[in-house]
């Protein structure tokens, strides 16, 4: 299992100075085998040399950068300056030494209808959009990937939808495992829909409570049908992961699993339980997939 960790799940370290390269040092120290990288701290703005510069720490460390990966909002009036930003990533994600970069539509979770307008009024304007996106990448030597996300582009239906219609073929399925609850969907019937489409993995998990009780307070969202939502530990979520990675294994995945965390617990503690609770997971599939190997040619 290749473990990666998301570096944007620092924010508040990063608002009082963290950088990158330090969260990539404590990735190291966790027991991660790679990192994505994000646009905050050092690359705020795409800025090739400070890329350079985290590059090098990566590689002295030995972990690489798997992915950049940034929000990104395409469905605005003036979403072709944001191309033009997400193509200076682009190079950002090059030097880095990426071979994934992978970036948003409509990332707000709003009910209003400017942050969440229909799909379809927007479907021609951001397949035209990433499509751009994708031709500048492929110049680069870089793979465009999608994740199920927010209100608008995301449930299996629109996904892909969205996914089908894009013209060029260096894209792929990011599997974000939590991001689909804000749909209403499951994280293991999204997996095996996409499974021969799957580039990158974010692993994530979510506390649940129905919509119909009452608001459990600060740090909790509020999905498109209404259940309350709140990120937390791999492992004290409700999500099943071992079927997933069943599924995935079974499927030939041979990617990056990255953990992405938006949870009120301590990041790094998150990503150190996190890391070995996903460890712990991905063995009982490999295990039980080996069982029911054993038992068939047993009989």
């Amino acid at each position: 299992m290749k473990q990666s960790l998301f570096l944007i799940n620092f924010p508040r370290q990063y608002a009082e100075g963290y950088t990158q390269a330090e969260a990539i040092r404590f990735a190291k120290e966790a027991g991660f085998a790679g990192v994505e990288a994000a646009n905050v701290a050092e690359l705020a703005t795409p800025d090739v040399k400070k890329a350079e510069a985290l590059r090098r720490v990566s590689e002295s460390l030995g972990l690489p950068v798997v992915c950049m990966s940034m929000p990104i909002r395409l469905e605005c009036e003036n979403w072709r300056e944001q191309v033009d930003l997400l193509k200076r990533y682009i190079d950002v994600t090059h030097t880095l030494g990426a071979r994934l970069f992978h970036h948003t539509f409509v990332p707000t979770l709003s009910f209003g209808a400017e942050e969440m307008p229909a799909y379809g009024d927007i479907r021609a304007q951001l397949i035209e959009a990433a499509s751009t996106v994708q031709e500048y990448a492929a110049s680069r030597g870089v793979v465009c990937v999608y994740e199920d996300q927010g209100f608008v582009v995301n449930g299996i239906h629109d996904y892909e939808d969205f996914y089908r219609h894009l013209p060029r073929g260096n894209k792929g399925v990011v599997a974000d495992l939590g991001n689909i609850y804000f749909y209403g969907e499951e994280p293991a019937r999204f997996a095996a829909h996409f499974l021969r489409d799957i580039r990158h993995v974010h692993v994530k998990d979510y506390l649940r409570k129905n919509g119909g009780g009452q608001f459990p307070g600060r740090g909790w969202y509020l999905s498109k049908q209404g259940d309350f939502l709140r990120g937390t530990v791999i492992g004290h979520g409700v999500t099943d992961f071992v079927p997933i990675f069943r599924t995935l294994i079974q499927g030939g995945y041979d990617g990056w699993y990255s953990i992405e965390f938006d949870g009120p617990e301590d990041p790094f503690y998150a990503a150190t339980l996190g890391r070995e609770n996903m460890q712990y997971y991905y063995e009982e599939a490999m295990r039980q997939l080996q069982y029911i190997e054993d038992v068939r040619l047993g009989e």
